[in-house]
């Protein structure tokens, strides 16, 4: 597969025209003032190794790792460069180490942090230790209201030698050899929930899609619907939100992302009750195959970039 040209000056799917509601018009406002401070590049290329996408037929590895109650997604390229998406709870590190170890991850050359909540960002300082990390990727508004949340984070990133920090709103576009990814959101500053500046994430490879929400809620979802057609959102793949607590994964954000698989990321026993009732209801509703962590351990789904193939590491 031949890599996607670059785009510039242009959104990864179709934004909507108007905005519905107050919300919207606050969330255009911040992206306006974003651009306008300089942080309008919509294409970032990383470096890798310079061999993903040169193989026919070769296949992209999506993991949801096991790593109890939080979140951990392993992207992994046929040419062997990898992006993470969360560092899972601090106590789950050893294991998230050695797992990537076993899949023959050697560096890793994005790692997105989707917010600073111990559950997603706890086994940062043991991968800094036990990788290459080459860049680490965060989202303009989370870093801009919660800076002092991700110490010791700058240090990390200053000891590691060519490290770099990168910050993206909603709009750019990163590529990792054919696999591209979109930023969604976050697409306000107002929440009052801090998981609702959860890094939204649309991956893309070939055809095949992964909708990546962090914890954010419906409030956050009801922007992202505002602001993007459901063009922009449709996925193969769902990452449901929040671990399934009922406060994600409102009916119409479902309907528009129109998933075939949804992933929950939650420990078999927590004190939250996760996945919520409702949450799996909504999703029953629709027809979507639910696959749980806690119930299957890990979740991996194989692309060539035309089709998607499941493996669990047990079945329910």
């Amino acid at each position: 597969m031949k890599r996607p040209p670059e785009k510039r000056f242009s959104f990864s799917g179709k934004r909507k025209s108007g905005s519905k509601t107050k919300r919207a018009a606050i969330a255009a406002a911040v992206l306006c003032g974003i651009l306008l401070c300089g942080c309008a590049v919509l294409f970032l290329f990383f470096r890798g190794n310079g061999e993903d996408g040169e193989k026919e037929g070769a296949e992209l590895r999506v993991s949801f790792l096991d790593v109890g109650q939080g979140d951990c997604v392993l992207f992994l390229l046929p040419g062997g460069s990898a992006a993470l998406v969360d560092a899972g709870p601090s106590e789950s590190a050893p294991d998230i180490v050695n797992r990537l170890r076993a899949l023959g991850v050697e560096k890793i050359a994005a790692l997105f942090l989707t917010h600073p909540h111990s559950d997603h960002i706890g086994g940062v300082g043991a991968l800094f230790s036990a990788f290459e990390v080459e860049k680490v990727i965060l989202s303009e508004i989370s870093d801009l209201l919660s800076s002092s949340m991700y110490e010791p984070l700058p240090r990390w990133i200053r000891e590691e030698e060519g490290c770099e920090k990168t910050l993206v709103s909603s709009g750019q576009t990163l590529a990792l050899g054919d696999l591209i990814f979109s930023v969604l959101g976050p697409n306000s500053t107002v929440y009052d929930d801090l998981n609702d500046t959860s890094l939204l994430l649309r991956a893309s490879y070939g055809e095949t899609s992964f909708f990546l929400t962090g914890d954010a809620g419906i409030a956050a979802e009801g922007d992202l619907l505002d602001l993007y057609e459901s063009s922009a959102l449709k996925s193969d793949v769902l990452k449901v939100g929040h671990h399934g607590s009922k406060t994600s994964t409102s009916l119409p954000f479902l309907k528009a992302v129109s998933p075939e698989y949804a992933v929950i990321q939650c420990a078999l026993v927590n004190a939250f009750g996760h996945p919520n009732a409702v949450t799996l209801s909504t999703l029953a509703s629709l027809g979507v195959t639910v696959c749980r962590n806690d119930l299957q351990g890990e979740v991996t789904f194989f692309s060539d970039g035309k089709e998607l193939s499941l493996l669990t590491e047990k079945e329910k």
